[in-house]
């Protein structure tokens, strides 16, 4: 906690859809003509995911240097995440998230995440966004034979490999708590069963909402290091948790999360922070906390959009509401800003209803979500939402760190008293960074020089792509200008689903930009493949694309070795130099392989796959961009902007300018006034 004098400031920064991944997790699902119909917008170029991690590090650390430099003497209270930290849910995308954690913490250990809400990409999500019957897309469970656990083999190189809703928050949970704090699971864990709307019981013990101390005891838990508060529900509708046996202690046993029946719609995992206090003398003070929502609540859904829309359930907002009126009646000066991941538009109709009994309360005076991956400010909601309060409610919707226009939010909030009133001031600044603030010229000339290279490097490998396309007398003109030199320079999806064989998935294609043809001919290919959907789509479109990425990749790691050995990192360049080796040797067999299996159709496509992606240990490439690579080295700086203009190049190729349409100016002032209360 942080207590200050009037007329002060707080900072804080907001970020969201991180979605991290890896190169496996970029096979069978990213790459593919499902996604490439259904959501353009998630698609991003395999490098800008290499050097995603880098750039995100980077990202924060500009931020954070702007505010000490222009505000150093008032208090940092740390970074909220918004949601979709990870991508597929598969435990390797752990990896780059938990570098980035440990890189920030090394830069301050004041730039730290105090909130870490869980958005639709955090674990479980195929199993609860897919796989729940209470949803239209659980459909294509009957569709699809030896559904669930070979969609998890498959998906994220092997079952154990998959982060289950539980494991998940039990992830985030051991992040914020921090590795000297991790209390076991199941200790703040609330088992329970609803009574009803109101009640719930909990250990054999009869709880009301209307008991406000009693439920706020039994259900938030306290972090003992730091003004934070979890509420970390598992509903019992169905079977309780089994029982492993393994002690806790002398008389205790471990309870097992890990595979519950049903466990996808029984869980709620909400936070609250305090980020600060303002005290005034002879007046009082006024704490300002943060709460996160759990937007993949499934515990109540009772319509068919809630597995593509966020769901809350009426239980889960009586929890939160809970934790407003316990603060409330301990200082009734208390506020609260409401952080959710999903927008409230894009919730389904009964989660709008419940949310609309939250946001209409006048202590709550912000409202932040993500998931959109636009910028967006509201300075106020009530008439949109139809909301029923005597003051504004501003929002605020972050954009995504990793995408083509990567931005952070940074929150500058003051407090300034007049009288009996006080005014909180909330000015938002949305932050990115350029080419020229990563590695400006006239520093780093040799990282332009190889940028350069690069590109014609790129341009020559595109050219016998297009070369190869057109001796199999597909059509490549959209793909080249007036000179039939290449239009883009990095690899791309759309030029390996233009091989496609399947008319179904050429539908899909060559729709262009419209998107209703484009799920219907998604929709039909789902239809007509049924169980053999997914190893088509491994054959026709994932491997080959491995294909392309991997001499993509070689391209680049070549000029990183040389930008190491400009700069005098002989060891450095020698290990790269062995990894390129090994790749090179890799390379004929791995083509060969690939072809000989691509003609076969064995029907074991995806295990293939997870074989061929272990050989070009693309994975290994990753870590060294990330972790070996000195952090202001030209070969860093040359890595992570050559990753930006493979997500720009992306972004120009599918056109995502009708999506991401900025609908917040660069900087965002709201002012709010409030009359102290009497205590």
């Amino acid at each position: 906690m942080s207590e200050i004098a009037p007329s002060q400031k707080t900072y804080s920064l907001y970020a969201g859809d991180f979605q991290f991944r890896t190169p496996q997790d970029q096979g069978p699902i990213q790459n593919a003509v499902f996604d490439n119909g259904v959501t353009p917008v998630s698609i991003r170029h395999l490098y800008s995911d290499a050097t995603a991690p880098s750039y995100v590090v980077k990202l924060f650390r500009e931020a954070f240097n702007d505010i000490q430099q222009g505000q150093s003497l008032y208090p940092f209270t740390g970074i909220v995440g918004m949601g979709d930290f990870l991508d597929l849910g598969c435990r390797q995308e752990e990896t780059p998230l938990m570098f980035s954690i440990r890189q920030l913490l090394a830069t301050s250990p004041e730039l730290k995440f105090v909130l870490m809400a869980r958005g639709n990409h955090d674990g479980g999500q195929y199993m609860g966004t897919v796989y729940s019957l209470k949803n239209f897309l659980g459909l294509i469970d009957d569709f699809w034979s030896d559904s669930r656990e070979d969609y998890q083999q498959d998906i994220c190189g092997g079952r154990g490999n998959t982060l289950t809703i539980s494991s998940a928050i039990e992830f985030f949970d051991s992040l914020l708590r921090g590795p000297d704090h991790i209390s076991p699971f199941s200790t703040i864990v609330s088992q329970v069963q609803t009574t009803g709307p109101s009640g719930y019981t909990s250990q054999g013990i009869s709880f009301d909402f209307k008991n406000t101390k009693k439920v706020f005891d039994d259900l938030w838990h306290k972090d003992n290091h730091q003004d934070r508060w979890d509420a970390i529900i598992y509903k019992q509708e169905d079977a309780p948790p089994k029982n492993t046996g393994v002690k806790k202690s002398p008389d205790q046993k471990e309870t097992d999360f890990s595979n519950i029946p049903g466990e996808v719609n029984q869980w709620i995992h909400l936070q609250a922070f305090k980020q600060t206090e303002f005290v005034v003398p002879q007046k009082g003070s006024v704490p300002i906390y943060q709460i996160t929502l759990d937007t993949q609540d499934f515990t109540a859904a009772d319509d068919d959009e809630s597995s593509v829309k966020g769901h809350v359930s009426a239980f889960q907002i009586g929890v939160v509401k809970n934790f407003i009126d316990q603060k409330l009646a301990e200082n009734p000066n208390a506020k609260f800003k409401i952080i959710m991941h999903y927008p409230f538009e894009v919730m389904e109709s009964s989660s709008r209803r419940a949310l609309k009994k939250l946001l209409g309360h006048d202590a709550v005076i912000m409202l932040f979500d993500a998931h959109r991956h636009i910028r967006r400010h509201d300075q106020d909601v009530s008439d949109q939402f139809d909301l029923d309060r005597n003051t504004p409610l501003p929002r605020i919707s972050v954009p995504s760190t990793t995408d083509e226009t990567p931005e952070i939010a940074i929150e500058e909030m003051s407090f300034d008293v007049q009288g009996t009133h006080y005014t909180i001031g909330l000015n938002y600044t949305f932050r990115g960074i350029e080419e020229e603030e990563i590695a400006p010229v006239d520093t780093h000339p040799l990282v332009y020089e190889r940028l350069t290279e690069l590109e014609l490097s790129l341009t020559e490998n595109k050219r016998k792509l297009y070369e190869s396309l057109a001796a199999k007398e597909i059509d490549i003109a959209p793909l080249v200008n007036q000179n039939g030199e290449p239009k883009y320079i990095y690899l791309n999806e759309d030029e390996v689903i233009a091989q496609l064989d399947n008319s179904f998935a050429k539908g899909v294609a060559n729709a262009g930009d419209c998107r209703i043809s484009k799920i219907w001919h998604t929709l039909r290919l789902w239809f007509d493949y049924k169980d053999k959907l997914m190893n088509q789509m491994t054959v026709e479109a994932s491997l080959p694309q491995m294909v392309l990425d991997f001499e993509t990749f070689l391209i680049f790691a070549r000029h990183i070795r040389d930008l190491l050995v400009d700069e005098g990192y002989k060891d450095l360049a020698v290990e790269m130099d062995k990894k390129i080796s090994q790749m090179e040797n890799e390379q004929m067999a791995f083509t060969n392989d690939f072809l000989s299996f691509s003609q076969t159709h064995s029907g074991d496509e995806l295990s293939l796959y997870n074989d061929l992606y272990t050989r070009t240990d693309l994975d290994g490439l990753f870590n060294f961009i990330n972790q070996r690579l000195p952090e202001e080295s030209e070969a860093k700086l040359f890595a992570i902007i050559a990753g930006r203009r493979a997500a720009q190049e992306e972004a120009v190729y599918h056109d995502y300018s009708n999506i991401r349409q900025p609908a917040a100016p660069d900087t965002v002032i709201i002012t709010q006034k409030y009359s102290f209360a009497e205590q």
